[in-house]
């Protein structure tokens, strides 16, 4: 599975892109902050590895979306987990909870979802599957007031 060279994680933590000829890929954000961190420095605006010209941080920390993430409750214990909308998104979000939760690989996984409205105005419950894409977007929403 592709990860990225910084933080090690996988597309469940973000969207993964290759910002120069190097054959690893970069979380947007983990490259912004690699470079923040290396201010002043040839770092900061050129890959250590391959030398080619790197996006401006600048830029792109400001063009970051908030992060999308759900708290999922275990046994007490909760976790973050980084969404993302549409089939992938879900199939990866599936994923995380059989891990989470210790079932099988092809279990079926029933998803309920508890969400703050927008404005703070209450909270709704979706349920199913077919709900995934409705809280996702709430759940940005969500980040963005924040």
């Amino acid at each position: 599975q592709e990860a990225c060279w910084i933080c090690h994680s996988g597309t469940e933590a973000g969207y993964l892109e290759r910002p120069c000829r190097c054959p690893r890929s970069v979380h947007p954000a983990c490259l912004a902050r690699w470079q923040l961190a290396s201010a002043g420095r040839a770092e900061e605006r050129n890959c250590r590895f391959c030398q080619d010209h790197l996006p401006d941080w600048k830029e792109a920390h400001s063009a970051l979306p908030k992060a999308r993430s759900m708290s999922v409750v275990h046994e007490g214990s909760t976790h973050q987990l980084a969404v993302h909308p549409g089939p992938q998104g879900r199939s990866e979000f599936e994923a995380a909870i059989r891990r989470i939760f210790g079932l099988a690989p092809d279990a079926t996984v029933q998803l309920t979802f508890g969400c703050r409205l927008p404005d703070n105005s209450g909270e709704v419950t979706l349920e199913g599957s077919g709900s995934f894409d409705a809280a996702v977007h709430l759940a940005a929403i969500s980040a963005g007031q924040r």
